[in-house]
Order: structure tokens, then C-alpha cells, then sequence
């Protein structure tokens, strides 16, 4: 009898150690424990493009824990730092995944002005390859990632610091400005389209004083638009000193200026907190409003300090907007 328990007993502990290795094994593979090592050299997307791309594809909105990565091409894969790197683009093909307890929340999207459904990438999910996104512009083209062009903005316009070259200004604000110490006594000021054409032009205007506006520049500006006429348009300033500088800008009528109010009414209505931000982010990148796109950085930064895109999205729209005017 004793023998016979003795048995059952045996036979007992090795189910349970059979179940208990088992279960650790389903937990391992669950949660993608990754191998003992302070680099992670390849995230193993072996079905995956592994060639980088250009195309828009979505936003890291959440970075939970120190061990999810993002593996762009054959380059080594970067560890994603919750601070650093939320709110980072994405792009297609891009490799992503997660080990033990991290996690992400990704939203996919090819249009960068309206927000996209998103997901959360765990450990068990394995490697995750950026697709390219089901929703893309009304025109079908999909998007790079936003933000003022780098490099400089100014060509040879050193002269005008008002309004801002390859920028854009709202027709309200429309006036010239430019550096009083560098010009001679007299400056002579013009405008012309992109075919070369006056649109208007103004003599003997007082150099020292650095600025200029009228009412009858601003009508021309007015017409040579209801007419039909298409941005950009160039600023020509040519001083008592025989020394010309020049800039093209685009300026926002009235039609366009309704039409950018609603597309930002859009964001706030369809999104929240930081993703209207974003919103409001993108559409003002494309009107060319650079100051008004560095208050709205300013305000996303409130959300992600450290995000480093958006730190560097705003060191290059400091860099578009950058005034060598003084203060007026």
C-alpha cells in the first residue's frame, strides 16, 4: 500500500514539474525575452524589406518601459526612450519590436493632417515592419515626414529680414522690413511675379528707416491675386549704393486664410491634447507660416519635452524664421 502511494506521489511531482516547465516556456515565448546582451544587433524581420523608405507611415504616440527598438535598413537597432523619442515618425518599412513587459502604442496614417487608428506593439507580437498606410491624401500621394526644409532659408537675402524668404505671410501682416545699416540713404522697392512682371514698385523710400508698408502696395498685392495671379512673388530692393537683394514669398489672401482656419478647426475638433497639436503642426508646415508653426512646437514641447523630433523640427523652423531685423 505504502509502495503504491509512494508511486502515485512520484508520478504527481513530475506532472507538475512537466507543467511548470511548460508554462515557463509559454511565458518566455510570450513575453520575447531577449537575449542577455546590452545590444541588440538585429531585430530578426527576416519576411520584412529591409530597405529604408521615405513614405509617412505613423506616429510612436506612447513608449512604456526601456526595451522596444526601431531598426531602420541594415543600421543597428535604436533603443526607443520614452521621453526622446515619443511622438517620433515612422516610415515604412521601418522594423519595430518590443521585449519582456515594454510596449508601444503606434497610430498608422499616410495623411499627417488626420489622425489614423492606432495599436499596441507588445513582446509576444514580435518584430512588427511599418506597412505602407491604408489612408493617404485626398490626391492618393502619400506623405514625408513634416517640417521646414533644413539648411539655410535666406539665399543671397541678407538685406530683408521681413517677410521671410521661401516663407509665407498673412496679408494683414504684409509689410517690408530690412537692415537699416547696410542700405544707402534711399532705397527703391519692387514686386514682381514669377514671370518677371511689375506688380508694383515705389522710389526714394527712407533707407534708415527699415521698413516699409502702404495701403496703396497692399491694394496692388489685393488685385494682382483677384486677377488670378499665383504665389510666390519676389521682393526687389535696390539702394542709393547700387547694392539689389532679393527674396520670393507667397502671401495668403483672404479665400486661403478662411480655407487654413478650417482645416485648424479640424484638428481641434477631431483631436485631443497632443495629437491636435500634431495636427496643427503639419497643416501649418505646408501654408509656409513659420512663426505661427514655432508657437504651435512650443506648445506640443509642453506635452514631450524631450522629444527629439520635435526639438529638431523647432530648430529648423528657428532657422527659417531667424530675424536679423531689430525689434520694431
Amino acid at each position: 500500500m505504502q509502495s503504491k502511494l509512494h508511486k502515485q506521489a512520484i508520478e504527481i511531482l513530475i506532472v507538475f514539474a512537466v507543467l511548470s516547465l511548460l508554462t515557463n516556456l509559454s511565458a518566455q515565448k510570450r513575453h520575447q525575452v531577449r537575449p542577455a546582451s546590452d545590444t541588440v544587433t538585429d531585430l530578426h524581420c527576416d519576411s520584412s524589406s529591409s530597405e529604408p523608405s521615405r513614405v509617412f507611415a505613423g506616429t510612436i504616440v506612447e513608449i512604456h518601459g526601456t526595451d522596444c527598438y526601431r531598426q531602420v535598413g541594415k543600421e543597428t537597432p535604436i533603443r526607443l526612450d520614452a521621453d526622446r523619442n515619443k511622438l517620433s515618425s515612422v516610415l515604412v518599412n521601418d522594423r519595430l519590436r518590443c521585449f519582456g513587459d515594454s510596449w508601444l502604442e503606434i497610430e498608422t496614417t499616410g495623411d499627417i493632417k488626420n489622425r489614423g487608428p492606432s495599436f499596441h506593439l507588445a513582446a509576444g507580437d514580435g518584430c512588427f515592419p511599418m506597412p505602407t498606410p491604408a489612408k493617404s491624401r485626398r490626391d492618393g500621394r502619400l506623405l514625408k515626414p513634416p517640417g521646414p526644409s533644413p539648411g539655410p532659408q535666406r539665399g543671397d537675402s541678407s538685406l530683408i529680414c521681413w517677410p521671410p524668404d521661401k516663407g509665407a505671410v498673412r496679408s494683414r501682416d504684409l509689410m517690408f522690413r530690412w537692415l537699416p545699416n547696410v542700405v544707402g540713404s534711399v532705397v527703391s522697392l519692387t514686386l514682381f511675379d514669377q514671370p518677371g512682371r511689375d506688380l508694383w514698385h515705389v522710389d526714394n523710400v527712407d533707407g534708415k528707416a527699415g521698413q516699409f508698408s502702404s495701403p496703396e502696395m497692399n491694394r496692388a498685392v489685393a488685385e494682382y491675386f483677384e486677377r488670378g495671379g499665383t504665389n510666390p512673388i519676389v521682393l526687389l530692393i535696390e539702394d542709393s549704393k547700387g547694392n539689389p537683394s532679393h527674396i520670393e514669398f507667397s502671401v495668403l489672401t483672404d479665400k486661403s486664410e478662411k480655407q487654413l482656419e478650417s482645416l485648424l478647426n479640424d484638428c481641434d475638433l477631431r483631436n485631443k491634447g497632443v495629437l491636435a497639436r500634431l495636427c496643427r503642426i503639419n497643416t501649418l508646415s505646408e501654408s509656409g507660416l513659420n512663426l505661427e508653426l514655432e508657437a504651435e512646437l512650443e506648445k506640443a514641447l509642453e506635452y514631450a519635452p524631450h522629444s527629439e523630433e520635435l526639438l529638431s523640427r523647432k530648430q529648423q523652423t528657428l532657422q527659417a524664421t531667424r530675424s536679423l531685423c531689430p525689434p520694431h
